[in-house]
């Protein structure tokens, strides 16, 4: 993207903007305004691909009843385990809701354990794993998802491209963040690929054959994305569904191009140090001093999505003239006005 392709808009207005389409897509207000910080504040931490460009999708899934604007979520107890069963609601709104059960917890007892069922797609896995660690927490996202990830030479996808969060607070610094999926690259930039009509870089997906390619759109019309480091990739998307995926008991629907299913299954564990080990953050910082040492470069994962969200905060959200055009679109088929200008 160059910088004369995109327009900065000032992060407020934006979030406002966001629930207003939301609100006009089913969604009630309070929600709204939530899911629309939750966006936003994956563009503000540079996670463009599941920010504001995910928004016509869930706003066609919301307005389609494919996710539900209006879901009776629950949250219970049982044999020690929290269950938040979600009814398709969007993720963005029961994401944090889980997590703020979690840290609510947390506050007596030293882990907790949530399962998520039924939950719209959860967007920037560490954006809600960074909400734990900025209240002082430990903790572990992850969310299952259709087939659409294999080994080269495979005719059919055979598993989700499963991501994962992890956050830890650290004292004097942001928190380390590590957010990744299970494939080379997160299907949202595959989409990103294909709507503007770039090549993918190398070792990204395979065709419908199973061979390596650099078509976006072959990749996503009956292709596959390649896992990241080959088995070990498997293996780790395999772990994400056992915990996310069995243990929900969702297996959510395939995919159909770009367009998402209405329902994931989703698994926050969290620990709250303060209650573990009286010295944890003095034994984080000294390992932190010696990884900082290594070289003039050295930064832990978390560093510089917290120095992008300071600086979009202050300088405008950047925005593709692409995704602005698909918002625009949107905005008039909700009889909204357009995005705010920077």
């Amino acid at each position: 993207m160059t910088k004369a392709l995109e327009l900065r808009i000032p992060a407020e207005p934006l979030r406002a903007w966001v629930a207003d389409v939301l609100a006009a897509s089913g969604v009630a207000t309070a929600g709204a305004a939530l899911a629309g910080r939750e966006l936003v504040r994956a563009n503000l931490r540079g996670v463009d691909s599941h920010g504001v460009s995910r928004l016509p999708v869930y706003a066609r899934l919301l307005r389609a009843g494919v996710m539900n604007p209006n879901p009776n979520t629950v949250i219970e107890e049982l044999a020690g385990l929290v269950h938040l069963h979600a009814d398709r609601g969007l993720g963005q709104i029961a994401g944090p809701r889980a997590v703020q059960e979690v840290i609510s917890r947390l506050r007596t007892v030293a882990t907790c354990t949530i399962v998520l069922h039924r939950v719209g797609h959860l967007g920037a896995l560490g954006v809600l794993a960074s909400r734990l660690a900025e209240a002082g927490m430990i903790g572990l996202v992850m969310q299952n998802g259709p087939a659409v990830m294999a080994m080269p030479g495979a005719t059919a996808a055979a598993i989700g491209n499963n991501p994962l969060a992890f956050a830890a607070p650290m004292a004097g610094g942001p928190p380390l963040v590590v957010d990744f999926a299970s494939s080379q690259v997160a299907f949202g930039r595959i989409i990103d690929s294909a709507r503007a009509g770039a090549p993918l870089s190398p070792g990204w997906a395979l065709d419908a054959t199973g061979a390596p390619t650099l078509d976006a759109t072959a990749a996503m019309n009956g292709g596959m994305l390649s896992p990241l480091a080959g088995h070990k990739g498997i293996g780790l998307a395999m772990i994400v569904e056992v915990l996310a995926g069995s243990l929900s008991g969702v297996r959510p629907p395939a995919m159909q191009g770009a367009t998402l299913p209405g329902e994931f299954g989703g698994f926050v564990y969290a620990l709250n140090p303060a209650l573990i080990h009286a010295g944890f953050t003095a034994h984080v910082a000294e390992w932190l001093r010696i990884y900082h040492a290594s070289g003039p470069d050295a930064r832990y994962p978390g560093e510089r999505a917290a120095r992008c969200e300071a600086e979009r905060e202050a300088g405008g959200v950047p925005v593709s003239a692409r995704v602005l055009g698909e918002l625009t679109t949107l905005a008039a088929e909700l009889g909204l006005q357009s995005p705010p200008a920077s």
